[in-house]
Order: C-alpha cells, then structure tokens, then sequence
C-alpha cells in the first residue's frame, strides 16, 4: 500500500472511534497504519489505548513492541515481545522480531556491554517458553507495565495541574454554568453528550 492509502485508512479509524471509542482493535489496527508510515510515536499511543481497553491484548503488545524498537527503545522493546511469547512460545513472527530486535540493539551499544544485554535477551527468552518459569516471567513484566502505567498518570497529573494554575481568568466575559445532558442516540451506537451553556 502507499502512504495515501494509509492515511485514508487512518481517516477511516479516525471516524470509527468518533462512534466507539471503546474498541480496542480500532486502536490496534490504526497502529498497524501508523507504524507503515512509519509514525511510531502515534503508533505507540493506539497501542497503549489499545492494552488500556484489553490488558490481554497480544496483537496490541506485538505492534509496541514494533513501535519501541522503532524508537530504539529496545528494552521496552523486548518486554512486549516476551509477553507474546509466552502465550505462543512457537511463534515465527516473534522469532524474526527478536532477531531484528538483536541486531539493532547491537548496534546501538558499546560492544564490551553487548555479551550481557544477549545473554540476558536468551535467558528470557528461555523463560517465557519454559513452563515452569514464565508464570515468574509474566508476573515481573506486569509488574514493569502496572509501574509504566502509574508514572504516566503522574506525568499526566502534573500537566493537567500546571496548565490549570496557568490558566489566566478572563473578567471581560459573563459568568456561565454548564449544564450537561446525556441524549439518546437514536442509532443505537453510543450516546451523545450535549453542553448547554447557561449565562447567569
């Protein structure tokens, strides 16, 4: 496909979460077109929104782990990766992402620091497909992601405070009080939320 008819595909994702923005393979699959146009950061963001919606979501966590290693992020990277391969020890697809996965952290770290971040890929790999030891395994990237999770809510907190002790009061205008009504989609997809403005 060319770059247009990724960008129309976006537009049509786009318009599908306007209805729904609750399903998580909308998400998923708007990634799979941004990481084509090579859009990883807003690759990386349907992904997360994606594993919000579905923290099961292995597709999702298969497409960051895409978007990470784009970003050279290659720890991150190897997290999601190891989480699907948990669940499919025996996967093809996995197997080709950790070996690209290899050769581009390889390259991107001094070559005496190299033998330990492989032994450490290959140990955990080892992990996630031993039976015995991929429960340990699973619970420890959960752990990272339930982490990851809380320091952006904070990140996101921090924002959202300081834009509001920035906000400036305006005195030119009138005081209003919002009132807001839930009506009835007729269409049965999802309800709209209406925003009456009230000058008092």
């Amino acid at each position: 496909m060319k770059t247009k008819e990724f960008d129309e595909a976006i537009q049509f994702y786009n318009n599908s979460i306007k209805l729904d923005s609750d399903e998580p393979t909308t998400y998923c699959n708007r990634a799979l077109a941004f990481i084509k146009i090579k859009k990883y950061e807003n690759a990386l963001s349907d992904c997360n929104k994606a594993i919000e919606l579905k923290q099961d979501y292995s597709k999702a966590y298969y497409r960051r782990a895409v978007c990470f290693m784009g970003l050279q992020k290659f720890q991150e990277s190897l997290n999601d990766l190891l989480f699907v391969l948990i669940g499919a020890p025996s996967s093809p697809e996995v197997t080709e992402e950790l070996k690209t996965l290899k050769e581009k952290w390889m390259q991107n770290v001094p070559k005496e620091n190299w033998v330990k971040i492989e032994n450490d890929i290959n140990d955990k790999v080892e992990m996630a497909k031993d039976p015995k030891k991929k429960d340990e395994l699973m619970k420890n990237l959960i752990k990272t992601e339930k982490e990851k999770i809380s320091q952006k809510k904070e990140s996101e907190n921090i924002k959202s405070t300081q834009t509001s002790q920035n906000a400036q009061p305006t005195s030119n205008f009138k005081k209003i009080k919002i009132v807001e009504d839930v009506v009835e989609d007729k269409t049965n997809i999802s309800p709209e939320l209406s925003i009456n403005i009230i000058f008092i």
